[in-house]
């Protein structure tokens, strides 16, 4: 990538690091990081690529690759939602397991409902069942405060 701009974007504000990661390729997006990609970015709709790969399918491996190098697993987009929630709602359990992992917090809300309310308004019983589990063997959220930074 030599003489690239690994962040610059298309016309929706996206950069390469955020094309790569909605569509799960994890290898590509090591070499954006490995590149200098700015894993904090976000489009004009407020998206990262840690939302992208929430959003676009199962892609826990490129979620985790991201929140290790500081992306942010709790950013919101222009209409509010978290990548938990996005994971939640699409029925995407192994995504959801590794955003609570990396301490994504369960507990923000969008119009008074959690990401296990949506995604048990849409029925998606595995996914509840991957919150509750998680959560249960999870270190607690003051854990999560002293280790940011």
């Amino acid at each position: 990538m030599s003489g690239a701009d690994v962040n610059r974007r298309n016309r929706r504000g996206q950069t390469a690091l955020m094309l790569a990661a909605q569509d799960g390729r994890k290898e590509i997006v090591e070499h954006l990081i490995r590149a200098s990609a700015d894993v904090l970015a976000v489009d004009k709709e407020k998206m990262s690529a840690v939302s992208w790969a929430a959003c676009r399918g199962d892609f826990p491996e490129v979620i985790s690759t991201l929140v290790t190098f500081k992306a942010d697993p709790n950013v919101r987009d222009v209409r509010g939602v978290t990548p938990l929630m996005a994971a939640s709602l699409l029925g995407y359990s192994n995504s959801v397991a590794v955003l609570l992992t990396v301490g994504a917090d369960e507990e923000i809300k969008l119009r008074g409902r959690t990401a296990y309310q949506m995604a048990s308004e849409k029925g998606h019983s595995e996914v509840c069942r991957t919150i509750k589990a998680v959560l249960k063997s999870r270190p607690p959220r003051e854990f999560w405060a002293s280790t940011t930074d």
